[in-house]
């Protein structure tokens, strides 16, 4: 069984792969995004190197900025924990 701890990292891991390699194919700079976001270059890098959870508003506002459903990020983390989580109902 996957501890709650384990299913938070993965979740966080899943998403901020995904901001990294979307800000990539947008050709911006971390330095770019965190402008649009109205934060430090140095919090917008921790987002995406993992060290910071990202909050629900301000991946709002990144799928915003890169013009991508918030779906987007999210998707295959339902598929991730479905399977387990049906194993308790």
């Amino acid at each position: 069984m996957t501890s709650s701890a384990e299913i938070k990292n993965n979740i966080s891991e899943i998403i901020r792969k995904r901001i990294f390699d979307k800000r990539k194919e947008r050709n911006l700079s971390g330095r770019e995004v965190a402008e649009f976001l109205g934060i430090s270059q140095q919090q917008y890098s921790c987002y995406e190197r993992g060290i910071s959870r990202i909050d629900i508003v301000t991946l709002v506002n990144i799928s915003i900025i890169f013009r991508t459903s918030i779906d987007w990020f999210l998707k295959d983390i339902k598929s991730l924990y479905s399977q387990e989580n049906s194993s308790k109902l």
